[in-house]
């Protein structure tokens, strides 16, 4: 995980002599496949690994009370989901 972090490919945050990384960029214990595309997403507005974290897990009205990192896997909420994490910045 160091390594993908190191090379942009996951977000995380040294903390003391571990790194935390938010549990939104994996699914079933793997990456995200469409992790690229969120990462390039979320840096157009941050590069603070707890920054994006608040943007991925905040409960949003538009999203009936979810986060984006929820709904980016419900069917229904996904296109909603992506439109407001393109919309930042």
């Amino acid at each position: 995980m160091h390594r993908l972090h190191s090379r942009g490919k996951l977000v995380g945050r040294q903390i003391g002599n571990a790194t935390w990384f938010p549990a939104w960029q994996f699914r079933d214990g793997e990456r995200r496949p469409d992790l690229d595309e969120i990462l390039a997403t979320l840096r157009r507005f941050t590069s603070d690994a707890m920054g994006a974290d608040r943007i991925m897990r905040l409960q949003r009205d538009e999203l009936g009370g979810r986060s984006i990192a929820d709904s980016l896997d419900r069917p229904r909420k996904k296109a909603i989901a992506w439109a407001i994490l393109e919309s930042l910045g």
